[in-house]
């Protein structure tokens, strides 16, 4: 498999994700009342210009959790589909108690993003 079947898919997910993260951060303000400015994109990040802040301290932190919560969203949907290999084929592969599926799969995909690690070999005579 081509490393750019893999790369190209990702590069969408990361430029879809980003005016996602700042629209969710957007239309949870307004929701809660405040009025939005508009939203600024650049390569590194963006920025929802509010013209206020909350009304209430609870939309506050809703306001603010919502972008980073949307980012990792798209990041799990990224990651579940960037393996194609089963799980099963993972040699070694081994449940871990005490942490959720979700959160072992997320961990366990984005692990197998990683490159290989280069290992010199060399034959003695």
């Amino acid at each position: 498999m081509q490393y750019w079947t893999l790369a190209l898919p990702a590069a969408v997910v990361f430029l879809v994700s980003l005016p996602a993260h700042e629209l969710a951060h957007a239309v949870v303000a307004r929701r809660n009342g405040v009025q939005v400015d508009g939203i600024t994109l650049w390569m590194p990040g963006g920025a929802a210009r509010l013209h206020s802040e909350a009304a209430t301290p609870a939309a506050e932190p809703r306001i603010a959790a919502v972008g980073p919560l949307t980012s990792l969203l798209a990041g799990g949907a990224g990651a579940s589909r960037s393996n194609p290999v089963p799980r099963a084929a993972h040699p070694g592969y081994r449940r871990t108690r005490g942490i959720p599926r979700p959160i072992q799969e997320m961990i366990s995909r984005w692990i197998s993003l990683l490159p290989p690690p280069k290992v010199k070999m060399t034959a003695e005579r």
